[in-house]
C-alpha cells in the first residue's frame, strides 16, 4: 500500500489494466496532503477511517466507510485525516466510461439511490449493495495473482460504472471531458509549471484574446486560469516542502520572491512553509 499521495509513486505502484488504475494507500493518523486527479475522474473510498477533503478550495466535506467520493479530472484537492485510514482509488478511463454508456440501458427508476451531495461537478455517495459488492471484487482480485486478473478487475470495473450511471448526475459527470484546446491549455500549465507562465503567450499561441482564453478556461474547469495555476503550484509546493527549503521551493515553482511564496502559501494552508514543515515533522 501507498503511504503518501505522490504522483511517482502512483506510476510505480498502481495496478494497471485496460480501463482503470487501482491505488490503495495506507494513511498515518494526522496525515495532511494535497493531490490532483489529472486527466481522469477518480473513484475515491474508504476501507477503514475517515477523510476531510477540500476541493478545488470549495467548502470541506467529510467521507468515511461505505461512501465514495467521485472526483472530475484536473481536481484539487486538499486532505486531512485526524485517524489511520485506509483508501482505494480506482481512476476510471474513458474507454470504460463510453463502453458502458455504449452498451447498457440506464434504469431511470433507480437513478436516486446515490443519496449524495454535491459540490459543482464533486459527487458523494454511498457504497448501495451494487457498488459495494463490485468494489469488493475488485479489491480481492487485486490482492491475487492470476492470468486472469486484469480482465475479471475490467468485468468488475464495467459492473461498478453501471452502478454509477443509474444516477444522472453521476453519469453527467463521468460523462464530461475538456475540449481538446481546455487539455493543450491544460498541459502546457503542467509542463510549465516551474516557471512563471505566461497567459498572454499561451492566449497568443490559442489563437485567442487574453479575454477570451480566461472566460473559455473558466466555463469548461470552473476555475479561472490564475486560480488553478495557483492551485498546482501549491500542491508541488506542498510535496516539494518534504526535502526542500522554503527559499529553494519558492525559486523551483518560478516565484519571483520568497515573500510572495509564503503569502500565497499562507492563503492556501492557512500556515507559513516553515509552520507547515514543522507540523508534518
Amino acid at each position: 500500500m501507498l503511504r503518501t499521495f505522490d504522483k511517482m509513486q502512483e506510476q510505480i505502484n498502481g495496478l494497471e489494466t485496460d480501463y482503470i488504475k487501482l491505488l490503495t494507500y495506507d494513511l498515518p493518523p494526522n496525515f495532511t496532503d494535497v493531490y490532483q486527479s489529472r486527466s481522469y475522474p477518480r473513484f475515491c473510498t474508504i476501507l477503514s477511517g475517515e477523510k476531510e477533503v477540500i476541493i478545488d478550495q470549495s467548502s470541506p466535506l467529510v467521507y468515511s466507510q461505505n461512501q465514495h467520493l467521485l472526483l472530475p479530472p484536473h481536481s484539487n484537492v486538499l486532505m486531512k485525516m485526524e485517524k489511520p485510514t485506509k483508501a482505494l482509488v480506482l481512476e476510471l478511463n474513458h474507454d470504460l466510461i463510453e463502453q458502458v454508456l455504449r452498451k447498457t440501458p440506464l434504469d431511470k427508476a433507480g437513478q436516486d439511490k446515490l443519496k449524495k451531495s454535491v459540490h459543482h461537478d464533486v459527487q458523494v455517495g454511498y457504497n448501495h449493495q451494487g457498488i459495494a459488492e463490485e468494489l469488493l471484487k475488485i479489491y480481492q482480485l487485486s490482492t491475487m495473482k492470476s492470468g486472469g486478473q486484469t480482465f475479471l478487475i475490467d468485468l468488475a470495473a464495467q459492473k461498478l460504472v453501471y452502478e454509477l450511471v443509474q444516477d444522472q448526475q453521476v453519469q453527467e459527470m463521468l460523462q464530461t471531458r475538456y475540449p481538446a484546446k481546455i487539455e493543450r491549455m491544460i498541459d502546457y500549465i503542467e509542463e510549465m509549471i516551474h516557471e512563471k507562465i505566461n497567459l498572454e503567450q499561451l492566449a497568443k499561441d490559442n489563437h485567442m484574446s487574453a479575454a477570451s482564453l480566461t472566460q473559455l478556461f473558466k466555463k469548461h474547469t470552473g476555475m479561472l486560469p490564475l486560480a488553478f495555476i495557483k492551485c498546482r503550484k501549491m500542491q508541488l509546493a506542498s510535496s516539494y516542502l518534504k526535502e526542500h527549503s522554503v527559499t529553494e521551493v519558492a525559486f523551483m515553482l518560478g516565484f519571483e520572491s520568497l515573500s510572495h511564496f509564503i503569502r500565497v502559501f499562507r492563503e492556501t494552508y492557512g500556515l507559513t512553509p516553515k509552520q507547515y514543515q514543522l507540523h508534518r515533522s
